[in-house]
Order: C-alpha cells, then structure tokens, then sequence
C-alpha cells in the first residue's frame, strides 16, 4: 500500500479511528491523503521516507505533533499542518510551493528552511509567533498575508521576490530588517499595503 487515508490500513486503523497514534514511522508510503491524521491528539512524530505528497488537512490539529520527516516530499496541499502547535522546525528540501494556510496557527514555529521553495500561498505561515528563522532563497511569490502576525520576526531577505502580497508581513511587529529587490520595495513603501 502506497497511500494512507484517513481511515488508516488494517494495522493501525483502530488508533486511527481513536486518533490514539503517537508515533508514525514508514518507509513505504508514498501519498500521505487529505485529513490522514487528522485530529490525531497524540500523535507527536512523522517519519516518512519515500513520502512525496501530502494532502490537505493531513494533519491538522495534531496538537502534540513535534517532528516530521519528509525528505522526498514534492508537494503538498492547503492546510496540511494548521494548528499544529508543537511543531518547532520544518525543513522542505524538494518543496516547490507552500500552499493557503500550509502552516497557519503554528504558533510555536520558530524556523522554516525552504531552499527549493519559489512561492508561499494565501496565508501559509500566518499566525506563526514564535518563528524567528527563515530561509527561502528562490523565493519569488509571496501572497496575501502569507507572514500574517508572525510577531517575533525581525529579519527577511527576500532578494528574489518579484510579487508581494497585501498584508504579506502585517501585524509583524518586530520586523526591523528587509531585504527585497528595490524596485519592489519601493513599490512597497509607496503603497504600504504589504506590512499593514
């Protein structure tokens, strides 16, 4: 089986169900389906090697959910970790995209590494305090309030964005440092529409 739902497989279907699981380990997996872990309370670590999909809402509200591993993963749809409290780190090697509200209230986030990642959706990591830390060197898009009240960030360097979102930085209060192409930044301080 190269899918998991969220109904489980056979194996682990009743902590599925009960949403009882606490640690998912499998090299096997492929596709992770929409909402797979949905609601899964105790569930505090993800290692899936092969995985290269994730589907929406694959683990929101995973309350407890601390680590995840995806070292092959390729894409990845909206709301796939929302509400994810516990997590601290994500590192996204093969990422292209970050979809709407990828991350959104994981207010304990405090580092994002996205080096493939070109373009970050609707909202993807607002509502992130804690984060601090973010390298996303190709980036080139950054939607509508994608960094939306990420209250701790204080410095960004986004040298290859080409578009920038309304409200991309609002309520990003202790932003002091940016770096974005000039002729974007100008666009930026005469509008003001990105960091309001």
């Amino acid at each position: 089986m190269n899918t998991i739902d969220k109904y489980g497989d056979k194996s682990t279907a009743k902590m599925f169900l009960e949403r009882t699981l606490d640690e998912f380990i499998d090299d096997q997996i492929i596709n992770i389906g929409a909402e797979a872990f949905h609601g899964c309370s105790s569930l505090s670590t993800v290692s899936c090697s092969a995985v290269t999909f994730i589907g929406s809402s694959a683990f929101m509200s995973c309350s407890m959910l601390q680590t995840v591993d995806f070292p092959q993963l390729q894409s990845i749809e909206s709301g796939a970790f929302q509400n994810c409290q516990a997590l601290t780190q994500v590192t996204f090697q093969n990422v292209s995209s970050l979809p709407r509200d990828c991350f959104i209230m994981c207010s304990n986030i405090s580092s994002v590494i996205l080096p493939n990642t070109i373009a970050l959706g609707y909202g993807a990591l607002r509502g992130c305090k804690s984060l601090t830390y973010i390298d996303a060197p190709l980036l080139t898009r950054i939607e509508d309030i994608a960094f939306m009240d990420c209250a701790q960030l204080s410095t960004v360097d986004f040298s290859n964005v080409t578009y920038l979102g309304n409200g991309a930085f609002s309520l990003c209060s202790a932003l002091a440092n940016v770096s974005l192409p000039k002729e974007l930044l100008l666009a930026c301080m005469l509008s003001i529409v990105a960091f309001h």
